[in-house]
Parts: structure tokens; C-alpha cells; sequence
């Protein structure tokens, strides 16, 4: 199985943020699908996705109603291509506004491939979700009123906001096109005299 580049980074974004209990004192933990599609945009937007982009999508939130948020496609795609290769479990979690909350995390096999990633594939992903402040601490990914995400690191306590509501104003200029049709001629018997 052969994984693309950002495949391999999505892993292991998936791999930092969602484990398995290790101890019965352990807590499971699952990337849950609004975190992770708002890291999916920072990596986007900072280029560490190479094939990635992203379009604003009205998503359903937890509180009932729709928002506009930067979503990549492609990111989406290829988390559907890692459930159906085997990589990831995912988990339905049913909310108390009647929605649902999917959650993410890397199964064995996962985790086998995740052992396999190189450093190179690592580093730009370390570089966005790691604090530069305080020795790499994993930062956290938190949501205020539906309305902003933000990396919080659990040290230092410094906030990075996540700009995933934030819709860009892309002008364009479209133009009507007719297209021509070739003339059928009807006309094709001879006139009486």
C-alpha cells in the first residue's frame, strides 16, 4: 500500500491528537471531525498539504445551526480513503442538539504505518500543532461558541487562532456565452413550378 505525501502527514496529524488507552487509568482519545478539519485548513493554508485546497461549505454545528467554514476536499477524501484502506477507525458520537460528531483514530495497522513516516513528513506538520515556546508541548485544539477554533498550549497557555470561519471575499467576472448552433436546412425538396 502506497500512501501519498500528504496521506502520510494526515496519519500522523491523526497519530498526535488520538490514541488508544495504553493503562485501565488511561483516557481514549479520538480526533474529533471539527478539530481536525480545522488543523486540515491551517496545514492547507501554510502549504504543508502540497495537493490540498479548501472552499468555504455550509457545515451543520454542534448547536444546531450552519456556518460557513473553509473546508478542504481533498483532505475529506483522502480521510475516506484511509477508513476504506484499513488506517483509520471511526467512531459516530450522537450530540444532545440531535446531531452527530464523527471521531477519529489510526487502528493497528495505522499505527504500523504511522511507525513507518518519515521525519521529512513529520516536521511540517510538528512545525503548526507543537508549541515553539515551550519544547514542542502538543498544542491543544479548542472551540468558543461554535464560532472560533483556536491551538491552545496546555504550558504556556499562548492561544494561535484558527481562521476557519473567516470567508474570503474572491472576486470574478463571468461573461455570458451563446453558443451557435449549425443551421439545419429543412428545405430539401423541390419546389413545384
Amino acid at each position: 500500500m502506497e500512501l501519498t505525501k500528504d496521506q502520510q502527514k494526515l496519519v500522523f496529524l491523526i497519530g498526535s491528537y488520538a490514541h488508544e488507552k495504553q493503562t485501565s487509568d488511561d483516557q481514549e482519545h479520538w480526533f474529533k471531525d471539527g478539530p481536525l478539519l480545522a488543523v486540515m485548513y491551517v496545514l492547507t493554508v501554510e502549504g504543508v498539504f502540497e495537493t490540498y485546497d479548501y472552499a468555504a461549505m455550509s457545515i451543520l454545528c454542534l448547536d444546531g445551526y450552519r456556518r460557513f467554514m473553509n473546508i478542504s476536499r481533498e483532505g475529506v477524501d483522502d480521510l475516506n480513503d484511509l477508513r476504506e484502506m484499513g488506517l483509520l477507525d471511526h467512531l459516530k458520537i450522537s450530540t444532545s442538539q440531535y446531531g452527530t460528531v464523527t471521531g477519529y483514530r489510526l487502528t493497528d495497522k495505522g499505527r504500523e504505518v504511522l511507525a513507518t513516516i518519515p521525519n521529512s513528513e513529520r516536521e511540517g506538520v510538528n512545525a503548526i500543532i507543537r508549541c515553539s515556546d515551550c519544547e514542542g508541548e502538543l498544542m491543544q485544539i479548542e472551540c468558543e461558541n461554535f464560532e472560533r477554533y483556536f491551538f491552545r498550549c496546555p504550558v504556556c497557555n499562548c492561544i494561535r487562532e484558527i481562521r476557519i470561519f473567516d470567508i474570503e471575499d474572491v472576486s470574478y467576472i463571468s461573461k455570458a456565452k451563446f453558443l451557435r448552433l449549425p443551421y439545419r436546412n429543412d428545405h430539401n425538396s423541390v419546389k413545384e413550378e
